[in-house]
C-alpha cells in the first residue's frame, strides 16, 4: 500500500499558518499492486544498473580555477562565463545511476514484503473459516440480522449490525469470518465492488462481536465521518432489502 519524505517542523508550521492542509493519505494498494509496482521499480533499477556500467567519470575539475581566478573574468567591460571551483570530488555518473538502482531495489523489496504480508495475513485469518464460509462475509447472510443501528449522529461514528439466534454461531466464530472477510479486502486493496453489501469491510474501520440477550452483536466503528456515512449506508441498506448481492458475487 507507495518514497516517503518527512516534512520539517518549519515547514509544517508554515502551512498550518498559512491555512494549507496535507494532501489525502494514498488509497491502500492490493497485494498484486504492490507486486507490479516492485516488478517496475526493478526494471527501472536494471536500466539504472546498464547506465552505471555503460558511463565513465565526468572530470569537472578539468579547467579549474583556485582563488582570485576563480572570480568570473571580463573583457571589454563583458562578463564571460564565470571560473570554474576547483571541488574535491568529480561528478561520477557511474556511481549516480548505481546509487539510484539502489534505492530502487530496496523500494522494490519493500514493496514485495508489503505484499507477502498482505497475502500470509488473509491465509491466517481465514485458516479456522470453513472454506464455504470464504469468499463472503457474515453480512451476507443478510436474512439472520434483525436489526441495524447507527453510531453517532447519522451513523457518523459506524453501525451496529445486530443478528439474531443462529444455531451453532458463536462469537469466537463470527469474529473470525468477519476478520477473514476483512483481510480478503485489505489483500484486494478494499475495492468497492467485492464484498460491496458489507460495512464491515471498508478501510478506517474497526470490528468488534458482543455477546448480547437475543444474539450477537458487530460493532463497525469508522475512522472519520466519510466513512461512518458509508458504513452506516451499506447497513442500513441491509435491513432495506436494498443491498442484494449480484449473482455470484457475495
Amino acid at each position: 500500500m507507495p518514497g516517503w519524505m518527512a516534512l520539517s517542523l518549519a515547514t509544517l508550521t508554515t502551512a498550518g499558518a498559512c491555512g494549507g492542509s496535507a494532501p489525502p493519505p494514498a488509497p491502500p494498494m492490493s497485494a498484486r499492486t504492490h507486486v507490479d509496482v516492485a516488478e517496475q521499480r526493478e526494471a527501472e533499477a536494471a536500466k539504472e544498473e546498464r547506465a552505471a556500467a555503460a558511463a565513465e567519470t565526468e572530470r569537472s575539475l578539468a579547467g579549474c580555477r583556485d582563488g582570485g581566478a576563480a572570480v568570473a573574468s571580463t573583457s571589454g567591460g563583458e562578463r564571460l562565463a564565470p571560473g570554474l571551483p576547483c571541488w574535491q570530488r568529480a561528478y561520477d555518473p557511474a556511481t549516480a545511476h548505481a546509487e539510484r538502482a539502489e534505492r530502487l531495489r530496496a523500494e522494490a523489496a519493500k514493496h514485495r514484503q508489503i505484499a507477502a504480508s498482505l497475502v500470509e495475513t488473509e491465509r491466517r485469518a481465514c485458516a479456522s473459516v470453513p472454506e464455504v464460509e470464504q469468499g463472503h462475509s457474515p453480512t451476507w447472510h443478510r436474512d439472520d440480522i434483525v436489526a441495524v443501528e447507527p453510531i453517532g449522529e447519522g451513523g457518523a461514528g459506524g453501525a451496529i449490525l445486530r443478528f439474531g439466534p443462529v444455531p451453532g454461531l458463536e462469537a469466537p466464530a463470527l469474529e473470525a469470518a468477519y476478520r477473514c472477510a476483512r483481510a480478503t479486502a485489505a489483500r484486494a486493496g478494499y475495492p468497492p465492488t467485492l464484498m460491496g453489501y458489507c460495512p464491515a469491510v471498508l478501510d478506517l474501520t474497526t470490528l468488534e462481536v458482543r455477546v448480547e440477550e437475543g444474539g450477537l452483536a458487530v460493532v463497525i466503528r469508522a475512522a472519520t465521518p466519510d466513512v461512518g456515512a458509508v458504513v452506516w449506508g451499506r447497513a442500513s441498506d441491509l435491513v432495506a432489502g436494498v443491498a442484494r448481492a449480484p449473482a455470484g458475487v457475495r
